[in-house]
Order: C-alpha cells, then structure tokens, then sequence
C-alpha cells in the first residue's frame, strides 16, 4: 500500500518543503518502510518570506511531482517548538490546505525534525534512547532554549545546559545545535566544545518524522474517516507581546 504526502517545516530559518511517498502494511508494526523522496524543496526564510514563499514553495514541489492536492493522502507540518512567525504561517497553511482539500494532517515537532536529520545520515545507535546522552537544541529568545531529550520536548535555562553538559555519561554525549546557533554561542555553558554538532534541517529528517507521526496517527483512528484536519502550534513559551499582554503591559485588541 503506497501512500503520498507533502511536509513542511518553517520553524527555522532553513524551510524544508518535501513530497514523498511511504508503503507498507499501514496500522501494524512493519509500517513504515524507508519515506521515498520525490520532490525536494530547501528555502531560505525570514520574517517577511515565510508566507509568500512557503505557499510557493509547496505549489513547485506539487508541481514538480505531477501531483495536486486531490492526488495525496495527507499532509504533515513541523508545529514548533521555533519561529513563531515561521509556525504560525506554516500552520495556519497546513490547516487551510488540510480542510479544503479534505486531508488527514498530522502535526510533527520541529525539534523530531532536527533530530531525525542528525540520524538518517548516520549508523543507528543501538542504545535506548534515554541511555544516549543527546541533546537537540535550538534557540528560544531571552537566554533560553529549546531542546529536545530522550523524546521530550522541553523549555531550558541556560544554567539547565550547562548542568546537562557537566554530568557524567558513560556512553559520551552529543549535542547538535539547528544551522542557525553557532557552537562558540554555547562554548561558555558548555566548556569543551567536541560534543557539538551543528546540523540542517534536512528534507530527509522531514520526512521520516512526518512518517512516524503518521504512523501514530494511522494507529489512533478507529474509522477510515476519523482523522484530523486541524493542528495547534507548539510554541512551549509564550511570545514577547503575549507576556506583556498578561502583565498588564498592552491592551487587548478591541
């Protein structure tokens, strides 16, 4: 069983468009089989681009794969943790484009995203994942960031880091850094700087998040129609405004 699907993740300011196509026997645990790329679609973002180019950008990679949107099967996007400017035009797209067209949507976060882009390349680790020591990580304004640890999602303080990277770990350690953190940013919390990695978000960590995401989403529905359209944003930190907002610092819009 073949199925097509497009990603997309704008939470950085590296844009990752992908189509592809994924088989396998859906609902058991064989599914899914390696994703099959068949469009590709890397673009450079910033705050004025994200909504023209993003649209864009998944028009060519439809294009470029002769297909429509009444030709694929679902649609996934990289909810955050990240941009606020780049997840919400990526959601508010995926839910418009999941509800015209009738399409299951399933939510991916950015930070599975960028791990998956540091293992595909790479020889599968063997150890469980909470015995692995690794830290994904990207940038959340105000001294804090993201990170990603053992499959969790989470918000940290810089004194979180450096106390990550100061405990002891048999196995060794790794921390990859998204494109846009460089490691001279984290070398005073972290100290010695060879368990840093600096990775792009790549259209295949995309795709093989999106896949199993999928898979989960396959796994859930207890009706062919029972699906989702509609995705919420993960920011796990409020935005500058929403803050001063709940102080008391701005009004309301009428």
């Amino acid at each position: 069983m073949l199925k097509r699907g497009i990603a997309f993740d704008a939470s950085t300011r590296r844009g990752v468009v992908v189509a592809f196509e994924i088989s396998g026997d859906f609902g058991t645990d064989s599914f899914p089989a390696s994703p099959i790329p068949r469009v590709e679609w890397v673009l450079s973002l910033s705050n004025a681009q994200h909504s023209e180019r993003l649209l864009w950008s998944i028009d060519v990679a439809l294009k470029a794969a002769h297909w429509t949107l009444k030709d694929l099967d679902f649609l996934a996007v990289g909810r955050g943790p990240g941009s606020f400017t780049g997840i919400r035009v990526a959601i508010s797209t995926a839910n418009v484009l999941a509800r015209e067209a009738q399409l299951p949507l399933v939510g991916v976060s950015s930070l599975h995203v960028l791990e998956e882009s540091h293992r595909v390349p790479r020889t599968s680790n063997p150890l469980p994942s909470e015995q692995r020591h690794e830290l994904f990580i990207t940038p959340a304004a105000r001294g804090e960031w993201y990170v990603r640890r053992s499959g969790r999602d989470e918000l940290w303080s810089a004194e979180d880091v450096q106390a990550w990277s100061q405990t002891p770990s048999q196995n060794g350690k790794t921390l990859v850094l998204t494109d846009q953190v460089f490691p001279e940013d984290l070398a005073v919390l972290v100290g010695a700087s060879g368990f840093l990695h600096t990775q792009n978000v790549t259209s295949e960590g995309l795709m093989h998040a999106a896949a199993k995401a999928y898979r989960v989403s396959v796994a859930d529905q207890k009706s062919p129609t029972d699906f989702t359209s509609f995705i919420e944003p993960h920011y796990l930190r409020l935005s500058d405004p929403e803050i001063k907002l709940r102080q008391g610092k701005l009004k309301p819009a009428p």
